[in-house]
Order: structure tokens, then C-alpha cells, then sequence
């Protein structure tokens, strides 16, 4: 069940991305760019999971849910546009710092609900699995690069795409956490 959610979880929250490694990749090489993109990820990541696993320790499991609106309201606000062309000289680090700034807020407002209901092997199992599912996409973006059709819809239906996904993990973390029934309870 939380296999499917992770996948889920990563592709929403790197599709942005995705657009944006297909002409890194063309630009400044392949090898960099994925080196520098699993960097970005696993720190982001770290981030998120040390967050996540310190609001567990600290709150009631159905307090989690609360966290799950945010991924609601991401969902229905849309993701804010960011300038990602004041970055010129790309290597390994500087891909890891184009990812960690273009895509912390919204990236850490997604895992943080999602991983403080993880216990720590499994948040160390799926940080392995985000960093798998970062090679991949990267794989995926230097083959897609030249398909314009591909091209095309991403640039169409990509914000849309985003947006569900977004609604279905935020959705999936208050179901999940049993915040309906303390509401429930509480009220009846």
C-alpha cells in the first residue's frame, strides 16, 4: 500500500522537474545531472524524514492528517512558478542546489505528512527508493527529450497532473491517519 503512495508521492512532487532535467541533461551532460538530481533528492529526502519522524514522536498518529491538507491545498492552489534560470554554472552540486531551491518548500509540505507515518526502516527503505525512482526519471528525461509530442503534453497537462496527484496524497494521509474518525468521535 505505501509502495503505491511513495511512487505517487515522488512523481508529483518531482514532476516540475522532470521538465527541467531534460535540458540539463542536454546542456551540461548526463552524468552530472544525475549525480547532482539523487543528491538534491536524498537530502531533500533526509530533510523531510528527520521532520517527519520528530512530529511522530511528538503528536497523537491522528494529528498527522492535519498535515495531509497541505498537499489538498497545494493541489487546488497549483504550484507557484520559479525562476530556474538564474543558474548557469551547472555541476554535481550546483544540479543539488537547483533542486533543493527550486523544490523545497512544496517538496518538504509533501513528504513531512506522508513520512511521519513511516517507521524509520521504512523511511530508510523508501529514501533508497526515491533515489532508485531519481536514476530512472533522469534515464527517462534523456530519452524524451527529443519527443515532441511528449514534450507537448507536459507542457499542456503537466501542471494538471501535478495538481491531482497532490489532491490523492493529501487525501491518503488524512484517511489513512484516522483524523475523520477523531472528528467523528469528537462530534458524536
Amino acid at each position: 500500500m505505501y509502495f503505491t503512495l511513495m511512487t505517487s508521492l515522488f512523481v508529483g512532487a518531482n514532476l516540475d522537474f522532470f521538465i527541467l532535467l531534460i535540458p540539463l541533461i542536454k546542456r551540461h551532460g548526463f552524468r552530472d545531472t544525475v549525480i547532482g538530481y539523487i543528491v538534491g533528492v536524498a537530502g531533500m529526502y533526509l530533510i523531510s524524514a528527520t521532520i517527519g519522524q520528530m512530529f511522530q514522536a511528538i503528536f497523537p498518529s491522528w494529528t498527522i492528517g492535519i498535515l495531509g491538507l497541505i498537499p489538498v491545498y497545494f493541489g487546488i492552489k497549483g504550484a507557484e512558478e520559479e525562476n530556474r534560470d538564474n543558474y548557469l554554472n551547472l555541476s554535481i552540486l550546483t544540479v543539488a542546489f537547483l533542486y533543493l531551491t527550486s523544490c523545497s518548500a512544496d517538496n518538504i509540505a509533501l513528504y513531512v505528512p506522508v513520512l511521519s507515518m513511516l517507521t524509520i526502516n521504512q523511511s530508510i527503505f523508501y529514501g533508497f527508493y526515491f533515489m532508485l525512482l531519481a536514476f530512472i526519471t533522469s534515464i527517462l528525461a534523456y530519452y524524451t527529450g527529443n519527443i515532441k509530442i511528449v514534450k507537448w503534453a507536459f507542457d499542456k497537462f503537466g501542471d494538471m497532473i501535478t495538481r491531482l496527484i497532490y489532491i490523492l496524497i493529501g487525501l491518503f494521509i488524512v484517511l489513512e491517519s484516522g483524523l475523520l474518525e477523531k472528528i467523528f468521535n469528537l462530534l458524536f
